[in-house]
């Protein structure tokens, strides 16, 4: 009488609840690890076996690698055993075991080994300004590339470690990665690759070496950060692609322009009136001026934020809108043409060679002269900002695809930031010349309380 205190249907203590026997016996492994990569540390033991009764008794077992035995196997009577590895790669014992009520199953067990190292491949980008843009490979055709660690050496000293990455599940198959280094102008690195698989097992270290130019513009100096303060990490690349089109960050909070035309506040700037514009055509880019805001759209056509029409812009494929010092409006088409309101050109379109289009281009404040950047990561000057190009980058030296542009300073004495596609990014000229909404104060969401910028 009373509650069965087992959590399970162990039988025997009630004569209404007969027990209930399993259906195949056990099977205890031993030896080699289950579902664990051998290889550098040497090779595994024997997988061996110990079978027990389940209720029915035991009517014999049949052991075979890599595939079932089949019930017309011969048995055997043993009760243990033990089988040695069949070499690398990845196996499975299955012992097949039979009951006296005629009953068997396959029980299976997954051993791996890999002697093999990994393949590894790297190589630098021309080094064209203070970065040193690394591309690795690595690849394994079994246990999968697990570890990738990259050491600095400068001008010939003794390495020291720079970066490194675990994967939580490797896989087989190629990895590829990049990652750049800031180092001074004038100075000389080796990098030196090493990779490592699920195994152990590592590859032949890969060193590559690497200049900065004499003349590239050194990083952020002291005299930067005591200004700017503590300046952010370079972001790993990893940017999220959604439906928004621009971020224009204003003094208190931001707006963010989305790909319907639709405009959102941000920090402190949460409420944005705006009217849906009668277009269906696919946002640009926004643009605000002492008289408001104007949304510019792929059509051509622009619409003030009230709802109503505004200018139009004789463009074909526009890019961005970008609001002048004086209030004039500009807008640029992915050919590299530049257009005013009405179908006035701005100036002589920029010339962009065969399969390049415009990515973004920017003015530097409160005049009409700014750059332009492609898709090949060249910048080019417009509206009489060609003494901006001798202190910018001349190549692109990021990893991804050019996609933004950020201008402070003068032409005379330009600074700026230039994005890719990934989310990593590189400076130019002195950061204290950059605008305040590049690298002021954080700006938080108070709804969330997380940062916008």
């Amino acid at each position: 009488k009373g509650a069965d205190p087992w959590s399970f249907d162990a039988g025997y203590l009630w004569t209404s609840n007969p027990p209930i026997p399993f259906l195949l016996p056990l099977a205890f492994f031993g030896g080699a690890r289950w579902n664990s990569w051998y290889g550098a540390d040497g090779p595994p033991p024997p997988v061996s076996w110990q079978l027990r009764d389940g209720g029915h008794g035991l009517s014999g077992s049949a052991v075979q690698w890599d595939a079932d035995p089949g019930p017309g196997a011969a048995r055997s009577q043993a009760l243990s055993g033990s089988a040695a590895i069949p070499g690398t790669g990845s196996h499975t014992l299955h012992l097949r075991v039979w009951d006296r009520a005629g009953a068997s199953a396959d029980i299976t067990y997954l051993y791996l080994y890999d002697v093999d190292p990994p393949t590894a491949a790297a190589r630098l980008d021309p080094a064209r300004s203070s970065a040193i843009t690394l591309h690795w490979s690595a690849a394994d055709a079994l246990s999968g590339v697990k570890d990738v660690s990259v050491e600095v050496s400068q001008n010939g000293s003794g390495f020291r470690p720079w970066l490194s990455s675990s994967a939580d599940q490797p896989s087989p198959g190629p990895k590829l990665g990049a990652a750049r280094y800031l180092g001074q102008p004038g100075q000389s690195y080796q990098l030196r690759l090493a990779v490592r698989d699920a195994a152990r097992n590592v590859a032949s270290p890969v060193v590559v070496s690497g200049t900065v130019p004499a003349s590239a513009p050194p990083p952020a100096t002291a005299n930067d950060q005591a200004v700017l303060g503590v300046l952010p990490e370079l972001p790993p690349g990893s940017a999220a692609r959604g439906g928004s089109q621009q971020e224009h960050p204003l003094s208190n909070g931001a707006l963010v322009l989305g790909g319907d035309a639709a405009v959102q506040g941000l920090g402190g700037t949460r409420t944005v009136p705006i009217s849906v514009p009668a277009s269906t055509a696919a946002a640009v880019d926004l643009a605000t001026i002492s008289t408001g805001s104007i949304v510019l759209l792929s059509d051509g056509t622009a619409w003030n934020t009230d709802g109503t029409p505004g200018p139009r812009f004789a463009l074909k494929n526009p890019v961005r809108l970008l609001a002048a010092g004086n209030g004039t409006l500009i807008g640029v088409q992915a050919d590299g043409g530049l257009g005013l309101a009405g179908g006035a050109p701005f100036s002589q379109p920029v010339a962009l060679a065969s399969g390049i289009s415009a990515t973004d281009a920017a003015l530097f404040a409160g005049s009409s002269a700014g750059l332009m950047l492609d898709s090949a990561g060249a910048l080019h000057a417009f509206g009489g900002a060609d003494a901006a190009l001798a202190a910018a980058p001349s190549a692109w030296t990021l990893p991804a695809q050019p996609a933004g542009l950020l201008l402070g300073g003068t032409p005379q004495a330009p600074a700026g930031i230039l994005s890719d596609a990934s989310g990593d990014w590189q400076t130019f000229g002195s950061l204290v010349m950059l605008p305040d909404s590049a690298f002021g104060r954080p700006v938080f969401d108070p709804a969330t309380g997380l940062p916008i910028r």
